[in-house]
C-alpha cells in the first residue's frame, strides 16, 4: 500500500508567454503509517505536489499511482483514489460552510453515499481522534478558536476513512501551542496507520517529525530521505528559502572543532551528548 511517483512533471500555461514549470523529475513512495514532509520555498512547487496527490491536478508526464490505481483524468477508479488520499488545504478553516460541527464532518460521508448509522459512527470517531467530544456536534464551526476550526477542517477529511493524508501548511497561523497540539494529533494519526504528507516551508519542523523530507527547489527534487541525509546534503549546498535549524549548525560547527557530537536538529539529543562529556 503507497504511492508511488514517477518522474512527475507539471507546467502552468504551456506555450504561453507565462509557462511556468512548477515540477520536473519528481521521484519518490509515500507508504501508509509513514510521515513525509515537503518542504521548500514559496514558488517551489509543494502546493502542486499536493493537488497531484489527491487528483485535482494530473500528470502532464510521469506517473502516479494511488495503491495501483492510476490517477488519470479518464478513470474510473479517481473516486476511489479521492477517498483514499484526503487533502486538506492551507488555511482549511475558510472552507467551513455547514451550520454545525456535526453536520461539516458528515459532509464527506453523506457525499460518498454512506448509510445514516455508519455516518454517525464516521463523525463520532473523527471528532474523537482530533479530540473534539460529542458537546461539539450542535455548535456551529464560525464559533470556535482558530486552532479548533482547524480540528474540525481536519475532521471533516478524516471521516471519509482516507488511508493518506495530505496538508498544507497547516501550521500556517497557529501560536506555538497550537502548532505543538496539531503536531502531536498529527502524530496520533500516524501511530492509527494513516500515511501523513505534510507541506511546509517549515525546515525545523520537518526536521523533527519526518521519517522521510523531499526538498524541493524551483520545482525540482533537491534531495529526498531521512532528516539525516537532508541535513547532510544542505550542509553541502544553500537553498534558496531554506535555514538550517541554529541547532544543526551548533552541532555541525561542534563537529568541525573536533568534537565528537551528532550533527542533528533534536537539541534535546546535543544537550545530553554534551552533558555526558563534560561529566566524563
Amino acid at each position: 500500500m503507497s504511492i508511488e511517483i514517477h518522474n512527475l512533471k507539471h507546467v502552468y500555461h504551456p506555450g504561453t508567454p507565462l509557462e511556468t514549470i512548477a515540477l520536473q523529475g519528481i521521484d519518490l513512495s509515500i507508504h501508509m503509517k509513514q510521515w513525509l514532509t515537503v518542504v521548500g520555498h514559496t514558488g517551489s512547487g509543494k502546493s502542486t505536489l499536493a493537488q497531484h496527490l489527491n487528483a485535482l491536478l494530473f500528470c502532464q508526464e510521469g506517473t502516479i499511482k494511488v495503491d495501483s490505481i492510476s490517477l488519470d483524468p479518464r478513470s474510473k477508479q479517481l473516486r476511489t483514489v479521492r477517498q483514499k488520499v484526503g487533502l486538506v488545504f492551507q488555511y482549511p478553516e475558510q472552507q467551513l460552510f455547514a451550520e454545525t460541527i456535526y453536520d461539516e464532518v458528515a459532509f464527506a460521508p453523506r457525499n460518498w453515499g454512506v448509510d445514516p448509522d455508519t455516518v454517525a459512527e464516521r463523525v463520532e470517531n473523527a471528532l474523537v481522534r482530533v479530540g473534539l467530544n460529542s458537546s461539539f456536534y450542535q455548535r456551529s464551526p464560525f464559533h470556535l478558536s482558530g486552532g479548533e476550526k482547524r480540528r474540525v477542517a481536519i475532521a471533516s477529511v478524516l471521516s471519509a476513512n482516507p488511508d493518506y493524508l495530505v496538508l498544507d501548511e497547516p501550521t500556517a497561523g497557529l501560536d506555538a501551542s497550537g502548532r505543538k497540539d496539531l503536531m502531536g494529533l498529527l502524530a496520533g494519526l500516524r501511530e492509527d496507520g494513516l500515511g501523513i504528507v505534510l507541506i511546509t516551508h517549515d525546515l525545523e519542523l520537518a526536521l523533527a517529525c519526518s521519517e522521510k523530507i523531499l526538498v524541493l527547489e524551483h520545482g525540482r527534487q533537491l534531495t529526498y530521505g531521512t532528516p539525516e541525509n537532508v541535513i547532510d546534503s544542505l550542509l553541502k549546498r544553500h537553498v534558496y528559502g531554506l535555514l538550517l535549524p541554529e541547532v544543526v549548525q551548533m552541532s555541525h560547527e561542534l563537529f568541525l572543532k573536533g568534537l565528537d557530537v551528532p550533527i542533528t536538529g533534536d537539541e534535546f539529543l546535543l544537550a545530553q551528548v554534551l552533558i555526558e562529556k563534560v561529566r566524563k
